[in-house]
């Protein structure tokens, strides 16, 4: 039996990266693949073509602030260890520990056809 190979680029990452500022709790990262797929059979109904687009992903995220960072804000673009770029989207909420920011609950995305600054 011939063991699967992964051809191109994994279309989502399944563990959490590291993030310098934060700490990405246990659990607390749910990637959702964003890119989209239409089918189109030929003539015959015996060929199919697929087309894909919006390649990217979409996490969910709940993390604790590290204590000397300051929290995440909406449209802001944070950097994970291993460099990918990543968007700060809405929905962001903010738990706070006395009038510290301790937690946050929010939605990054990345799209591999949008260059991230």
């Amino acid at each position: 039996m011939a063991t699967p190979t992964q051809q191109g680029t994994a279309l989502k990452l399944l563990s959490a990266p590291t993030f310098s500022n934060f700490i990405v709790v246990d659990e607390g990262w749910k990637p959702k693949d964003t890119t989209q797929m239409e089918e189109t059979l030929g003539g015959d109904s015996k060929t199919a073509n697929f087309a894909f687009w919006n390649p990217g992903d979409e996490v969910s995220v709940e993390w604790v602030i590290k204590s000397a960072a300051s929290p995440a804000e909406v449209g802001q673009v944070i950097t994970d260890g291993g460099g990918q770029k990543w968007l700060v989207g809405p929905g962001l909420e903010t738990q706070y520990r006395g009038e510290k920011p301790a937690k946050q609950t929010l939605t990054l995305i990345a799209r591999d056809s949008v260059t991230l600054a």
